[in-house]
């Protein structure tokens, strides 16, 4: 049974990890294509869909660029299926 335990929390902490890289990631992609800088907290992610917390002009102007920072999203994480 402890076995299983260990096995389990493994797993979570590799987790874990990859969220926390992942939003480290999405805030660099964002600087990049916006120049607008991004704290790891702002993000968000659940079931495929991207969640970013931040000012309306910020948001703005993620939203005009919000295909290109998806499809390098994508084409670095194919494995999570970002939706939106």
């Amino acid at each position: 049974m402890s076995a299983n335990i260990a096995q389990f929390l493994e797993k979570l902490k590799l987790t874990l990890f990859t969220e926390d890289d992942f939003k480290d990631h999405v805030c660099a992609i964002v600087l990049e294509k916006t120049k607008f800088p991004l704290e790891k907290s702002c993000v968000r992610e659940m079931k495929g869909c991207i969640t970013l917390t931040t000012d309306p002009y910020m948001k703005s102007e993620i939203m005009f660029r919000k295909e290109e920072i998806l499809g390098t999203l994508r084409s670095r994480y194919p494995k999570r299926m970002i939706r939106d």
